[in-house]
């Protein structure tokens, strides 16, 4: 979705994602990364720091951003959200079926040429999403199973929470339609239940645009009754037809009682198309191929999260939001310590399932369910970490050495093993030495390779730089090769 974007929406959202995953960023990083000129950038800067992102402090020959505040990748795409004209313009129709130009021009207080320019970067933008906008009274068209994927990821990425778009009225009336999914698996936990609600709740607000351009409504409020019971199964939920118009504007019956019918039975029983099936084969046989990389045979059987995945969302696993391609890179990051042997296996593997599958919001959603949900994965990629060897040499009494020794270990045991080594002894420039991959001391014992220089009592800067080093992954090449797209034919 950043193709909508204006200039100015485009460059602070670098701004940020730099800021963000690097922690600190140059003027000159983001000229190269925006092609935006200095002086552009400086504005914007200078805007996000009024709206309370971070504070620029001016030095010599650089900026510097101090954080106001805690600021998550979430916190800056709501931000965006929030503040683009062009997403505006997308929530606006959505909310509003067949609202009319000048409405528009009104509400989002815009000119006529300016409203010209937005509708057709929207159009186009939605039109690779096969969603169609029509024109003045504007509502959206389309297949409606993408209808839905599309404006689920929307506002999910948009708010917070659904709290913040679904009306306590509402939401009275969709805990009463949730109840026909409590066989569904981790239906009892609270983050389910707002999941299946934000779905219905698109579901329900679509049905609007989607009717208009069906018959099937027509006789939908023939005979009039009060209330009915769902056809959920053996679901017994009566919904009482007057109060479901009055809270949503809209009849249940017809195209809302049908479409909610169809998302339960997707829910219940999700069924894949031929190329989705192929490519789950591809996730089984990458899955067993892991298992036996860290040495185990296990006959796989996938959650059931990776079905709904595919059923639901389609294509559509993020608009700007990229965060699970972000979580399977940190994860590898900090648990990428493996022999070079396993590293390199495991790059291959990886990089041959990506390119089989040619998805990669899928490739990221798979292997962030894959990673959350199989508990025995897991624990054999911890049990596979190589820790670092380290030598201890400090030249203090040895109450004080041996105080020293038992903060390292208690702070970096996870990391790395501690053998203490006195200063004077020969070891230091023998060739078992070469078994030590790190050297604390508090003097200098050059030349030994890879030597780190401590107080007599480590700082918390010191204890954490010391972390980030043994955390260092061996997967570089596998991290690097994710963080590039897909090549494109």
């Amino acid at each position: 979705m950043k193709a909508i974007l204006s200039k100015k929406h485009y460059i602070q959202l670098i701004i940020l994602e730099t800021y963000l995953a690097n922690g600190q960023v140059t003027v000159q990083q983001l000229e190269e990364t925006t092609q935006a000129t200095k002086q552009t950038i400086l504005k914007q800067l200078n805007e996000l720091e009024n709206r309370g992102f971070f504070q620029v402090e001016k030095k010599k020959d650089h900026l510097l951003l101090r954080k106001n505040k805690p600021i998550s990748y979430s916190e800056v795409y709501s931000y965006i959200y929030q503040d683009s004209v062009q997403i505006q313009f997308i929530s606006l129709v959505f909310s509003c079926p067949f609202i009319t130009t000048s409405e528009i021009l009104k509400k989002l207080k815009i000119s006529k040429s300016q409203f010209r320019r937005i509708k057709k970067q929207v159009a186009d933008f939605l039109n690779c999403h096969d969603i169609c906008l029509t024109d003045s009274p504007f509502y959206f068209t389309g297949d409606s199973s993408k209808l839905y994927q599309f404006f689920y990821v929307f506002f999910s990425e948009k708010y917070h929470a659904n709290t913040q778009y679904i009306l306590p009225k509402e939401q009275l009336i969709l805990d009463q339609l949730l109840q026909a999914f409590t066989e569904l698996p981790n239906f009892s936990t609270s983050r389910e239940q707002q999941r299946l609600s934000s779905w219905i709740w698109v579901i329900i607000k679509l049905s609007v645009h989607i009717q208009k351009s069906t018959t099937y409504y027509k006789s939908a409020d023939k005979n009039a009754i009060s209330s009915a019971t769902l056809p959920f199964d053996d679901s017994r939920i009566v919904i009482d037809y007057a109060h479901f118009k009055e809270v949503f504007k809209l009849s249940y019956t017809g195209v809302v009682q049908s479409n909610l019918l169809t998302f339960q039975s997707m829910m219940k029983e999700p069924k894949l198309s031929l190329e989705m099936q192929g490519k789950k084969q591809s996730l089984i046989q990458l899955t067993t191929e892991l298992y036996q990389l860290f040495g185990e045979n296990k006959e796989i059987e996938l959650h059931y999260s990776i079905d709904q995945s595919l059923t639901l969302s389609g294509k559509i696993k993020y608009l700007l939001n990229d965060q699970k391609k972000r979580f399977v890179i940190e994860f590898f990051k900090q648990n990428g310590r493996f022999s070079a042997h396993t590293a390199n296996r495991l790059l291959q593997k990886l990089i041959t399932f990506r390119n089989e599958i040619n998805d990669d919001p899928l490739f990221y959603e798979w292997l962030y369910l894959t990673i959350i949900y199989d508990k025995h994965l897991k624990e054999l990629i911890r049990k596979n970490q190589q820790k670092k060897k380290i030598g201890l040499a400090f030249t203090y009494d040895q109450v004080h050495s041996e105080l020293l020794i038992t903060l390292l270990k208690t702070k970096l045991n996870e990391y790395a093993v501690f053998e203490i080594i006195d200063v004077q002894d020969s070891v230091m420039n023998d060739q078992n030495a070469d078994s030590i991959d790190y050297w604390i001391s508090n003097i200098p014992i050059a030349p030994q390779k890879n030597w780190l220089l401590l107080d007599n009592y480590p700082s918390l800067k010191e204890i954490r730089t010391l972390e980030l080093l043994l955390q260092q992954s061996t997967i570089q090449p596998l991290i690097e090769a994710l963080k590039k797209p897909l090549p494109t034919d």
